[in-house]
């Protein structure tokens, strides 16, 4: 950075502020506000990850950051190029350890063993209709009526000041026969949102090369996306008018 942009930078609080300051991590069943260290370039969603990995104690390349139900991948890109602003609600899923690579010989075969490179068939293709099937399916038939319960019962909560429900016994909360008990929305909001990324993640690995597979990949991708917005607004709901309070 040149001494003309330091100077910039220094007296120019409009040109400090460009940049993510900080972002509220959904980690498992908490929530955590991660400060983001200020460079002198963008901060990329490489950053991001190294700083996730050293926060949590988990290595940098696996950590997977799902921002808005999408999954972010480029590393290159800046936070501010995908959307993200200060205090942006990302959440964060480790994923799986590779498994050990093969032996040395193992990898590379005598010339006269040299295998053609293997080219999908019937039989994967089928494995990724069954796993965007499944996800839809688990979403529509266990999920959503988890979602439709938590919708209802904060619609059912009159308004009140915050931590009001929270403190009042069970019974006198429940104003639906199943509703969820107030102790219980903040930790009911961040279960949904949990299964419903990991729902989200397994079709990160099925392949787009063929329309039809692509098309129903990206069905299925907006309808969780839809799922997801309706845990936000719902919790927004009761943290801004039902006076719920957030347990951590």
């Amino acid at each position: 950075m040149s001494w003309f942009t330091q100077q910039w930078h220094r007296w120019n609080p409009a040109a400090q502020a460009t940049d993510v300051e900080w972002v509220d991590v959904v980690w498992g069943q908490q929530r955590y506000q991660v400060a983001l260290p200020s460079l002198d370039e963008p901060l990329t969603l490489r950053h991001l990850r190294q700083e996730l990995a050293s926060v949590f104690s988990i290595p940098a390349e696996r950590a997977v950051v799902v921002w808005q139900g999408m999954r972010l991948r480029d590393d290159r890109v800046s936070l501010q190029d995908y959307g993200i602003t200060t205090g942006s609600r990302i959440h964060v899923l480790v994923r799986d350890a590779p498994a050990s690579q093969p032996s040395e010989r193992a990898s590379h075969p005598p010339p006269h063993e040299e295998a053609a490179p293997p080219t999908p068939g019937p039989a994967e293709e089928a494995q990724h209709w069954q796993t965007i099937e499944q996800v839809a399916h688990t979403c529509r038939a266990e999920l959503v009526p988890e979602l439709v319960r938590f919708e209802d019962t904060i619609r059912a909560l009159p308004d009140a000041p915050p931590g009001t429900h929270q403190s009042a016994p069970e019974p006198a909360t429940a104003t639906l026969p199943d509703a969820i008990p107030c102790q219980r929305i903040p930790y009911a909001q961040r279960k949904l949102s949990e299964l419903l990324l990991r729902e989200l993640l397994q079709l990160d690995g099925i392949p787009t090369d063929k329309d039809d597979i692509r098309t129903a990949r990206k069905a299925t991708v907006k309808e969780i996306q839809a799922y997801l917005d309706r845990v936000d607004a719902a919790w927004d709901t009761a943290q801004h008018d039902k006076g719920i309070v957030s347990d951590v």
